[in-house]
């Protein structure tokens, strides 16, 4: 049995673009016994990097912090203590942000500071901020994991009503500012072993050698339990009533017009090829009108919030 190690109790980021599997990645890993992530996303990590990048304020790191959805719904936090019990234990730490995060972090799953666990975070946007979050947490670990565009896009689409253009060039701008980032924070030195990628479609279909190597990653035992989920981890799709994995939950994209695969092909072409998604009807790359693109991007926020009401979100 391996112990638990991640280096000076740094956090473990699970990122990746919406629709490409974060939520069952980190609802799968809450079933071992040695780690705990929150079930809210944070969304603050961005704003609490940019507070902090100078020098730690803990004023303005806190009220960033109860402001967000993630403290306000969360059935953990204590009012009327968590700024005393916080403000003194950041008092007492060398590195401050890191205890601040930690404590937030540990409350939201209902634990203490000084219980051993891997914490952290599962926020999809993270992936944008990735370089901000390595160079501030050098010993945090990364998961990132990667679905393949067509079926990411249709879900997307079929989800929100988002456009599928939009949602291809943002698979593949999301996917080459992310590799780029890897490649110069992890690949060229020593950190290369706090980075993991995953495939979404392995996940599903080789579930128990893929957790297999997270849990070896993470440097705990895999647990054989894992696989089953306490409840559905979707609230979309195939898999939205499934307590298990649901390994057909992929290539749904085979379903779709042939035209609207062509086109997140087209869109996503090199970066897809290099992430092992063979194109099948796309010969070469399409490049997406700028213009095209703002007037999608008002058309996605409404229908997306219009999705949201007319589901009772």
């Amino acid at each position: 049995v391996m112990n638990l190690m991640i280096k000076n109790n740094s956090p473990l980021f699970i990122v990746g673009l919406s629709r490409s599997g974060t939520k069952l990645l980190r609802d799968i890993l809450n079933n071992h016994p040695k780690i705990q992530i929150s079930t809210i996303e944070t969304h603050f990590m961005a704003s609490l990097l940019q507070i902090n990048e100078n020098q730690f304020n803990f004023k303005e790191s806190y009220s960033v912090v109860v402001r967000s959805k993630f403290y306000k719904t969360n059935k953990y936090f204590n009012r009327n203590n968590d700024y005393t019990n916080l403000k003194e234990i950041v008092d007492k730490s060398d590195d401050k942000l890191l205890a601040f995060l930690e404590y937030i972090l540990k409350t939201a799953v209902g634990k203490k500071i000084n219980e051993t666990f891997i914490w952290g975070d599962k926020t999809p946007k993270n992936l944008r901020i990735l370089d901000k979050l390595i160079e501030r947490f050098p010993d945090g670990k990364v998961i990132h994991i990667v679905r393949d565009p067509r079926d990411r896009c249709m879900s997307v689409h079929n989800t929100w009503k988002k456009s599928i253009t939009r949602a291809a060039y943002l698979w593949n701008k999301e996917i080459q500012e992310s590799d780029t980032i890897i490649q110069e924070f992890f690949k060229s030195n020593e950190r290369h072993q706090n980075y993991l990628e995953v495939k979404f479609e392995e996940l599903l279909s080789d579930s128990e050698e893929v957790l297999s190597s997270v849990c070896d990653f993470l440097s705990i035992s895999f647990n054989s339990g894992m696989t089953v989920l306490q409840k559905p981890s979707e609230k979309y799709g195939k898999a939205s009533d499934s307590d298990k994995i649901v390994s057909e939950n992929k290539k749904k994209f085979l379903e779709f017009d042939q035209d609207k695969v062509l086109l997140v092909e087209q869109i996503c072409f090199y970066s897809m090829k290099k992430k092992g998604y063979e194109p099948i009807y796309a010969k070469y790359k399409k490049e997406v009108d700028k213009i095209k693109l703002e007037i999608l991007r008002v058309f996605d926020f409404f229908v997306f919030h219009l999705s949201n009401i007319i589901k009772g979100y």
